[in-house]
Order: structure tokens, then C-alpha cells, then sequence
């Protein structure tokens, strides 16, 4: 997973902080986004651009995040840097979900063959969840596999 890296939610580097909302991310340290000391030219926090669909439904509880706002209200709840992940899902390869089971966390869904393949489930300020909330999780994907899923 990306966070055990060094990263954060959607390999964002730790040490990225939010300056304005009408300017890029700042960053301090070089990392695999090449110079962080520039910047950043190709990432934005669009919180106006609508976003696709999810490409697989939720449910009670795990519930796909549809609009900027509901990413603004994630990673203020879960205290992790969600918000990184906007350009991903907007291009359609990943979509995030916030999973309300045994404890509180974020899902990301990325695209795999031959199909969406959960790449991280992390929990509060990024940390593990329980194996019950992977079992939940697993489960619902499991699941909604066997329904026709957006391409």
C-alpha cells in the first residue's frame, strides 16, 4: 500500500500541505513526483469539476463519495489527505468510498483486470482497520461483483 511507503492516501507525500484553495499544493522534499520544490503545474484541488459516477454501487455502509464536498468532509473526518485523490477519480481510475462498518474508514478502488480491485482501506489518519472491517468490505465487493458494474 502506498502509506506504508511514506505516503499518504493516493501516494500523496506526507510532507505536502494545503496552502490556498486558488493554489497548487506546496511541497518540500523530493520524492516520486520528482522536483517537490516547484510547483506542482499537475495537480489541483478542482472542488467545483463534478465527478463521475461510481463505477460500483455502495450500500448501507460503504457509501461512494460523489461530490468534492463529501472528499472535503472525509478528510476532515478521517483526518488523512483524501482530497489528493480528486484528479484519480475524475480520469476514472480510481473512486473512493467511506465505509461506516466496525469502525469508520476510506476505500480506494482502483481499476484492475478484469475489473475495480480495492488498493487501500486505511482508517483513521491513515491507519489499519480490524479484519472485521476488511471482511465487510471484501464481502461487499465480493458482492457487488456479481452485479454488472460501469466500465
Amino acid at each position: 500500500m502506498l502509506c506504508e511507503r511514506g505516503g499518504c492516501f493516493c501516494g500523496t507525500p506526507r510532507n505536502w500541505r494545503w496552502q490556498r484553495p486558488d493554489r497548487d499544493w506546496s511541497r518540500s522534499s523530493p520524492g516520486r513526483f520528482g522536483n517537490l520544490d516547484q510547483p506542482a503545474g499537475n495537480f489541483e484541488c478542482d472542488l467545483t469539476t463534478p465527478l463521475p459516477s461510481p463505477p460500483v454501487p455502495g450500500n448501507d455502509w460503504v457509501v461512494p463519495l460523489t461530490t468534492p464536498q463529501d472528499f472535503v468532509e472525509e478528510a476532515g473526518t478521517m483526518a488523512h489527505c483524501v482530497l489528493s485523490c480528486l484528479p484519480s477519480v475524475r480520469e476514472g481510475q480510481s473512486y473512493i468510498y467511506r465505509v461506516q462498518a466496525a469502525e469508520p474508514a476510506t476505500l480506494e478502488l482502483g481499476r484492475g483486470y478484469p475489473g475495480w480491485e480495492a488498493v487501500q482501506l486505511r482508517g483513521y489518519a491513515n491507519g489499519p482497520v480490524s479484519a472485521k472491517t476488511r471482511q465487510t468490505v471484501a464481502a461487499w465487493l465480493q458482492e457487488a461483483r456479481r452485479i454488472p458494474v460501469s466500465a
